[in-house]
């Protein structure tokens, strides 16, 4: 198919034009999470022409997933794929001129400089903020430009953080408390939702390309009933990360968690000082877990046949998980990080 014929409609915007079709043409972009907002903005930008996407997740697609995760169908479901993999074999489809590099990978600080090294821009997919804090420490290292995009229920926020102007620390200092964080398990989400923010996050990175001046600011969207803000963002003197080139995260000082597994259950424990209000968590997930019994010492649930145990230290038992990977996934899903 002609470049002229496929992306004519894109040139005919002054915002574009021949010039920035060239630089979408000669981009990478990493996507870091290939669940809901990972795959939409994966399609829009293999659609809008980007040269290359390296598609980072270290999932499988589940029958859950398929309420929202546009590229995903039953029989990516049936057969078990990992999602980088089921993503790649639905935008080739799309536009075969697109390179798809897929790493079925927990991104961390010993991996992201070998996988993420050469994107021009990094669009955020995750499911916690541990790996967002990653990102924005190899943002800031390597000035390239990162798209924040989260979204839970019916909201979400979106930003494009450039590292000379501001980055996500500047803002946010530290990640939020694991008992004040809702994930989709606990709060819901509803799939078009998820489609806006990651619409927001993917037209960001195409400006991003296209050189675009934007301001800098977090965008906050709420789609029932709707509403949207935004945060000004600049560069603050006192921020650990751009300021004082303290890449906390990437250094490894920082970390998601340490885990542990022998042949009764797999065991996580976060990293990060204090306790888990456990009370607190447990109302959080009512109504969103099945089997869900809590109190001051125990948060317990069961998740896709596994028997989760949470205790107020920051450590998680799981049992009847068969890998590490897919107990890291099941804490993604279920408490977000």
């Amino acid at each position: 198919m002609s470049d002229n014929k496929r992306f004519a409609r894109q040139e005919r915007l002054s915002q574009v034009g021949l010039d920035g079709q060239k630089l979408l043409q000669g981009a990478t972009v990493a996507i870091i999470g290939v669940g809901a907002l990972g795959c939409t903005s994966a399609e829009w930008l293999c659609r809008a022409g980007v040269a290359k996407l390296i598609l980072i997740d270290r999932d499988v697609v589940n029958e859950s997933n398929l309420q929202r995760q546009c590229l995903f169908s039953e029989s990516d479901v049936a057969r078990r794929l990992p999602k980088a993999v089921a993503a790649a074999e639905r935008l080739n489809a799309i536009n075969s001129a697109c390179v798809i590099e897929t790493h079925c990978v927990d991104l961390a600080a010993h991996n992201i400089d070998a996988i993420c090294q050469g994107a021009d821009v990094l669009v955020d997919g995750c499911d916690n903020f541990f790996t967002r804090y990653l990102l924005n420490d190899f943002s800031v290292k390597n000035k390239i430009d990162y798209v924040y995009a989260g979204a839970v229920a019916t909201y979400g926020m979106v930003a494009l953080l450039q590292p000379s102007k501001a980055c996500l620390r500047c803002v946010f200092p530290e990640p939020p408390p694991v008992d004040q964080t809702p994930t989709c398990a606990s709060a819901g989400v509803l799939g078009p939702a998820i489609g806006v923010v990651a619409s927001l996050a993917s037209t960001l990175a195409i400006q991003s390309i296209c050189k675009a001046d934007l301001p800098q600011q977090f965008i906050h969207i709420e789609l029932w009933p709707f509403a949207a803000q935004s945060i000004n963002a600049s560069v603050n003197d006192a921020c650990e990360c751009c300021s004082k080139n303290n890449f906390e995260w990437l250094s490894g000082q920082r970390t998601t968690a340490s885990v542990t597994s022998n042949c009764d259950n797999t065991e996580v424990h976060f990293a990060g000082s204090g306790t888990i209000d456990l009370m607190q968590l447990g109302e959080r997930f009512k109504g969103g877990l099945d089997e869900l019994k809590y109190s001051t010492l125990c948060l317990q649930f069961k998740h896709d046949d596994c028997e989760i145990f949470i205790f107020s230290d920051r450590s998680i038992h799981i049992y009847g998980c068969d890998s590490i990977e897919r107990a890291k996934s099941i804490v993604s899903d279920t408490v977000g990080l």
